[in-house]
């Protein structure tokens, strides 16, 4: 669970880094 959950956080974090700029 964690592992795969750990995985989407990182993406969507990735994503909304790369949108704010």
């Amino acid at each position: 669970f964690f592992s795969s959950s750990k995985s989407s956080i990182m993406a969507s974090i990735q994503k909304a880094l790369v949108d704010s700029k």
